[in-house]
């Protein structure tokens, strides 16, 4: 496979290491790596894992705007094109067409049978320079072969956090449905918060 040249270490956790760069003779296009391969033993396992679910999140809605493209799959290493943008805790978007589009993407997701089920954290949304949204990290992602409840449910709480976000960085655009929503869990998500998770 292609050596990758790292530029910018982005994240390191227990699963992995995630760097900004390119790959060996190839610098002008700028991409994500995603590599497992130092990771402690213990983590191996599930660190593969959730390699392999994110390449096939990303294999199932390739093309789809605002979504990363996959580029090279390794079994502990995954390389994925750069979404040029600031995370949202950063940006604090405000404007209506941001919440809009992040809206849009998130149907676009669930038409393909996906959801994406970490949008919790801010960080996974990525306001671009034209004010559009994007996602990443979808190592929780999960592809939904059939449209049944749990899709339903799933997509249902990527929503919510949505709306949960635009409570905090631009209340004036939520409305009362907007607050419900942001508000009211589903009944899976409810009880997987009783036992506090």
């Amino acid at each position: 496979m292609p050596e990758f040249v790292a530029d910018a270490i982005l994240k390191v956790d227990e699963f992995s290491l995630t760097s900004r760069g390119h790959l060996a003779g190839r610098p002008d296009q700028v991409l994500v790596c995603r590599d497992a391969s130092a990771v402690a033993w213990w983590a191996g396992p599930m660190a593969r894992y959730l390699l392999h679910r994110e390449a096939q999140a990303l294999r199932h809605c390739c093309g789809l705007p605002g979504i990363p493209e996959l580029v090279l799959e390794e079994p502990a290493r995954l390389v994925r094109t750069w979404i040029e943008g600031r995370p949202m805790q950063v940006a604090r978007p405000a404007d209506a067409g941001f919440y809009r589009d992040a809206s849009r993407l998130l149907r676009s997701l669930r038409r393909c049978g996906l959801t994406h089920n970490d949008l919790a954290k801010p960080q996974n949304w990525i306001v671009t320079p034209d004010g559009k949204a994007a996602l990443i990290d979808l190592q929780l992602a999960r592809r939904h072969r059939r449209r049944g409840w749990r899709l339903r449910v799933m997509a249902y709480e990527d929503l919510r956090h949505l709306m949960k976000h635009k409570r905090l960085f631009a209340p004036e655009l939520v409305g009362a449905r907007g607050r419900r929503l942001a508000n009211q869990r589903s009944l899976t998500g409810r009880i997987w918060r009783a036992p506090g998770k």
